[in-house]
């Protein structure tokens, strides 16, 4: 009898022991999970049609809810409209990666940021769900002073932007200008981001 409930109470602390190694496990490898790059001097858009100049990919391996930072200045002209666009994706498919475009440059040291390299917009070109999660439109009163667009959020995948993305997923966030008037380059670039517990 005494033996039987020694063997129970092993068992338990056996239990106990392994759901909290997995705690402490995901702790730690969400809060090693984060990107991020600034000064970043993307290729100028090609066209004034939305077009993401500067993306960041983690794998979520905790939450699956990240907290995401992008800021840029437009070279916009007094009187355009400029459009920034924040939106997310995920791998529709766990295991299948989405496919980004060869113009997507990781930035050496990173952790996961990119740039556009050619002007064309780096949107994943493939296996992706997206979820537009921004879009304020500005119209630009004094050239250089009313441009600068800045955006920090809790987010994950969705229509809301709050549905956590499954672990082992790739989840990606960009950053797009749209111009009423003529494609504009893009400065003072920074992204940073990184997943809660």
């Amino acid at each position: 009898m005494l033996r039987e409930m020694r063997q129970e109470v092993y068992k338990l602390i056996q239990s106990q022991t392994s759901d909290l190694r997995a705690g402490v496990h995901g702790i730690f490898g969400a809060l090693g999970n984060r990107a991020q790059a600034s000064a970043l001097t993307p290729s100028a858009p090609s066209a004034d049609t939305i077009t993401a100049f500067v993306g960041i990919e983690l794998v979520a391996k905790a939450s699956g809810l990240f907290v995401c930072c992008l800021n840029a200045r437009a070279a916009a002209a007094a009187a355009d409209i400029v459009t920034w666009t924040v939106t997310t994706y995920f791998d529709t498919v766990t295991g299948t990666p989405m496919t980004l475009p060869a113009n997507a440059a990781l930035v050496a040291s990173s952790g996961g940021v990119y740039e556009d390299n050619s002007g064309a917009g780096i949107a994943p070109t493939a296996g992706a769900t997206s979820s537009v999660i921004a879009a304020p439109s500005k119209t630009i009163g004094t050239a250089a002073v009313d441009d600068l667009f800045v955006f920090a959020n809790l987010i994950g995948g969705g229509a809301s932007g709050l549905t956590p993305i499954a672990r082992g997923k790739n989840f990606y966030v960009t950053l797009s200008i749209t111009d009423s008037a003529a494609a504009r380059a893009v400065s003072q670039v920074a992204a940073s981001m990184f997943e809660l517990p």
